[in-house]
């Protein structure tokens, strides 16, 4: 049966964007669609992605991993990377160092990990003191002020999502704007 998308891509269920492995089951770069919650009515779109040799852990941010010669390749966000915009996910899983996972790459993210407590609908971006981490710091702030001068968009902190509701520094859930494939 036709998904919303075409046929063209894989479905998923709850729980089984948790899943990892040093190969399969998918194919390195793959994307599907992944449904969650009570009827499944959350939706986002996941990647299939190869972890650097750090690892990671559930819900931190992903970016480009530039050493690896795939496309599918990345590594933890470090406290650099917020005013970039090679963001490429959030981690769904805990990945291994040099294992795959999934990367949920835009719609619902059930965990972010965030560095400093979140009110609900603040933008977040990558944090600039926490690897790994996202904050609404500055970036809710930074994008809803009027900005005078388009130099000041340099020091602006690259927005990737909202959080669903409001929690403290730690896990929360969020809804990752954009495609980031």
């Amino acid at each position: 049966m036709p998904n919303e998308f075409g046929d063209d891509f894989c479905t998923i269920y709850d729980g089984q964007s948790l899943t990892t492995s040093t190969g399969g089951p998918f194919q390195p770069g793959q994307i599907v669609i992944h449904k969650s919650g009570t009827g499944r009515a959350q939706r986002a779109l996941l990647k299939w992605v190869k972890l650097d040799n750090r690892g990671c852990s559930r819900g931190e941010a992903l970016v480009t991993d530039f050493a690896q010669t795939v496309e599918h390749g990345v590594g933890i966000a470090t406290t650099t990377d917020g005013y970039l915009p090679h963001f490429r996910g959030v981690a769904a899983a805990t990945i291994a160092s040099n294992s795959y996972g999934f990367a949920i790459i835009s719609g619902y993210a059930e965990q972010v990990d965030c560095s400093e407590t979140c009110a609900s609908g603040e933008q977040l971006a990558i944090s600039g003191s926490t690897a790994g981490k996202m904050t609404p710091n500055r970036a809710s702030s930074f994008w809803t002020a009027t900005v005078g001068v388009s130099s000041a968009l340099g020091s602006a902190p690259f927005v990737f999502g909202v959080a669903r509701g409001a929690f403290a520094t730690g896990v929360g859930s969020a809804q990752i704007l954009g495609f980031w494939g």
